[in-house]
């Protein structure tokens, strides 16, 4: 297992990219104190403080078809969580689908990208940025909090990475072994969104209904009057 640390990158994703396309070996996990262009889901940027969260990116050749890694970054998702509630007595959830929450704020988010060939998904780069010890945000848009904040004290950084690192290659390994597990019972047990009523927009088009869980492929099943809607992805404008 190949780790790379940086002061400052650009994105710790975009580091993972050049790395595989020059050859480099996997797994192979990036680390950097700061990102300048960090990214989330569907583009959106990720920002943090220097030198205070995780910026963690890890790449992999899964070689499966996307069916099969569908449910991928839930799965991982669940495997962090778990660690993070086992390792410091906490108690986050899972956010579908890929947000760790502490009574409705924001702790960190996961993010996976890939490229397929010949139909396989060949490349996979997963990422996760925490928050650790940030105490200050400049956006409060997602009600962000820190490990620090939950704990009321800093955590050692370095032992933060070092776990987590370890939690996502056992996490891949095993998904790899069986990505045909059963998962979605002890992804109810941390559901941040089960039983809540939420608005979405699911391709253009505005969702209204009771959040019920997940399926083993990783959608969501939302409740309306009338049906039961399986979402793949979407944005959610509303929960409560």
């Amino acid at each position: 297992m190949k780790a790379l640390f940086y002061k400052t990158v650009d994105s710790t994703q975009s580091v993972v990219v050049r790395e595989m396309e020059r050859g480099a070996d996997v797994p192979l996990f990036v680390l950097a104190e700061e990102q300048t262009t960090g990214r989330g889901r569907k583009g959106q940027p990720w920002v943090g403080a220097r030198a205070q969260n995780v910026y963690l990116s890890a790449g992999f050749h899964p070689l499966l078809t996307p069916t099969a890694m569908q449910p991928f970054t839930l799965r991982m998702g669940l495997a962090i969580c778990r660690a993070i509630n086992a390792n410091l007595g906490v108690l986050l959830q899972l956010k579908w689908p890929n947000d760790l929450y502490f009574e409705g704020q924001k702790v960190g988010g996961m993010l996976a990208e890939s490229v397929i060939r010949e139909g396989l998904i060949a490349d996979l780069i997963f990422g996760i940025g925490l928050n650790v010890n940030q105490t200050t945000f400049p956006s409060l848009e997602s009600r962000p909090i820190s490990l620090a904040q939950i704990l009321g004290k800093p955590l050692e950084l370095k032992h933060v990475a070092e776990s987590l690192m370890q939690t996502i290659f056992e996490a891949y390994n095993n998904f790899i072994a069986a990505p045909d597990a059963e998962w979605t019972d002890e992804w109810a047990e941390l559901d941040y969104l089960c039983g809540k009523n939420i608005i979405m927009l699911v391709d253009n088009t505005t969702l209204v209904g009771t959040a019920q869980g997940v399926t083993p492929l990783g959608e969501l099943r939302v409740a309306t009057p009338n049906d039961i809607v399986l979402v793949r992805a979407g944005t959610f404008v509303k929960i409560e």
